[in-house]
C-alpha cells in the first residue's frame, strides 16, 4: 500500500489495482510560480499542506477500498502525468512496501534468491504488461519492504535486487533510495 507522488504533486494510488484505482485526488502544485510574491514560503508552506492532505485522502481511499500493493501501476500512472519539460529530470516518490500484490502478479509466490530467479519474476511482472515510459526519471524509494516485521532480513535483500532490475534495468530509471535520510 502506498502512493506514488510525481511532478508538481499529482498522486497515484498503489493498490491491489494502481493503473485502474478509482481511489483519485487532484493534481497540486507545490511550487507554484509566484516569484514576485514577498510571502513565497507561506505560499509553499499552505501548498504543501494541501498536498498532504490530499495524499492522506487518496491513501485512506486505497486502504479501504483496494489493499495490496500495485507498484508497477503506480509507475504506469506516472508515466502518463503531463511534463511541463520533456527533458529534465522527472521526479518521483514512491511510497510503498513494494510487496507487488496485483490481480495478475504477486511477488510473495516467486523465490528471488538467484540471479535465475530473479529474472523469471521480473520476466512474469513485465511480460504482457510493457513497461511505463519513463524517460529521465529519478524514482525515490520510501517504506521499502517496510511490512510490520513480517519480511526477514534475506527476503528483503532479494526484493530490493529485484526492484532493483526492474526499475534500472528494464523500466530504465534511476534509483535513489535516500529521500527522506
Amino acid at each position: 500500500m502506498g502512493a506514488v507522488l510525481t511532478g508538481a504533486s499529482s498522486y497515484a494510488p498503489i493498490t491491489s489495482a494502481s493503473a485502474a484505482s478509482s481511489c483519485q485526488v487532484a493534481r497540486t502544485d507545490i511550487d507554484p510560480d509566484a516569484y514576485t510574491r514577498s510571502d513565497r514560503e507561506k505560499l509553499w508552506d499552505q501548498t504543501r499542506e494541501i498536498a498532504k492532505t490530499a495524499a492522506d485522502k487518496m491513501l485512506k481511499c486505497a486502504r479501504e477500498r483496494q489493499p495490496g500493493s500495485d507498484v508497477f501501476g503506480g509507475l504506469e500512472r506516472a508515466a502518463d502525468v503531463p511534463r511541463e519539460k520533456t527533458d529534465a529530470t522527472f521526479h518521483v516518490l514512491v511510497i510503498s512496501d513494494f510487496d507487488q500484490a496485483d490481480p495478475d502478479f504477486r511477488l510473495s509466490k516467486y523465490q528471488l534468491e538467484t540471479q535465475a530467479q530473479r529474472d523469471t519474476a521480473v520476466e512474469e511482472l513485465v511480460t504482457g504488461r510493457g513497461l511505463p515510459d519513463l524517460p529521465h526519471t529519478t524514482v525515490y524509494r520510501v517504506g521499502f519492504a517496510m511490512r510490520g516485521g513480517k519480511t526477514n532480513p534475506e527476503r528483503v535483500e532479494q526484493m530490493e535486487q529485484f526492484w532493483q532490475q526492474v526499475l534500472e534495468k528494464e523500466v530504465k530509471v534511476d534509483v535513489d533510495d535516500g529521500y527522506g535520510a
